[in-house]
């Protein structure tokens, strides 16, 4: 994965169980860490515990199976680590991380959420023309260019109203974000849900002035099926004291869905990481 912002360009990879890095700032000479399966494991199991160390080395290898992401299967090993681990100076995260586990309803609930607001309302154009504005879109080569800006304030209230007006449709996943607001220590978590949704709607935070919103415009480049082969977002605003701000993020993707290990420029970044380690590993 490269992320690349004005003033530098960020590579990370996860290589045959090591992890490897490289970072460019301008126009400095590129700093490289590499950081041996073998090594960081140790160093997890002595920082943090066997268990929680068990956990997060489990996960990290069922994220890719047969040489693809498997979410499913690592969330599923999560689960199953958690109910394995008994390690009573953990045991107030052990309960709450197993409190976020979804039952299948909710699952399906969300599931179907997703595919009407993203899938469906979010395909009118007349939705699309308030909440992105200045769209452009070109297409060569069997590839789209889509261009749009992101106005938060309207997207926010309109995700929320649409909510609003389809919850009851969707029973089990309100209960089961009501229930992770109890478990995060709210008395009266149904009220609070309710006044986080009213403070979105209303667009009042309690503070004298409103929030200033930066500017966000995306670029989109994909192929058939909407697979995306690239996408590069742009941020520009100004902070709390006025002073003005922007960065960008670019990833592009390739073979879809897929890990290679033997790709040349993956094993080149990995190879010079191994030989220039700014890391200190004694």
């Amino acid at each position: 994965m490269t992320i690349k912002t004005d003033e530098q360009a960020t590579t990370l990879a996860w290589h045959k169980g090591a992890f490897a890095g490289k970072n460019v700032w301008y126009d400095d000479d590129p700093y490289y860490i590499y950081y041996p399966a073998d090594q960081y494991e140790d160093d997890l199991r002595n920082g943090v515990g066997s268990d929680v160390a068990d956990l997060i080395l489990n996960v990290k290898d069922a994220l890719v199976k047969n040489g693809a992401w498997d979410i499913t299967g690592a969330e599923q090993t999560f689960y199953d680590q958690l109910d394995k681990m008994n390690d009573d100076g953990y045991s107030n995260d052990i309960d709450r991380a197993k409190g976020t586990k979804t039952s299948a309803e909710v699952k399906a609930e969300a599931s179907k959420f997703i595919q009407q607001y993203f899938g469906v309302e979010l395909e009118d154009k007349n939705v699309r023309s308030q909440l992105f504005p200045n769209t452009s879109s070109a297409k060569s080569a069997g590839n789209t260019q889509l261009s749009y800006q992101i106005d938060i304030k309207a997207l926010s209230q309109h995700f929320v109203n649409y909510w609003i007006s389809h919850e009851a449709q969707y029973p089990h996943l309100k209960s089961w974000v009501i229930q992770q607001i109890e478990d995060a220590g709210v008395d009266d978590a149904e009220d609070e849900y309710r006044q986080a949704l009213d403070n979105v709607r209303n667009w009042d935070f309690g503070t004298d002035e409103e929030p200033e919103m930066p500017t966000i415009t995306v670029d989109l480049n994909y192929g058939r099926k909407r697979l995306m082969n690239s996408i590069a977002i742009s941020v520009s605003g100004k902070d709390e004291y006025g002073d003005s701000y922007n960065g960008s993020l670019s990833l592009t993707l390739s073979q879809q869905n897929a890990v290679s290990v033997d790709d040349p420029d993956l094993t080149d970044m990995v190879s010079k990481a191994k030989d220039n380690n700014g890391l200190d590993l004694s």
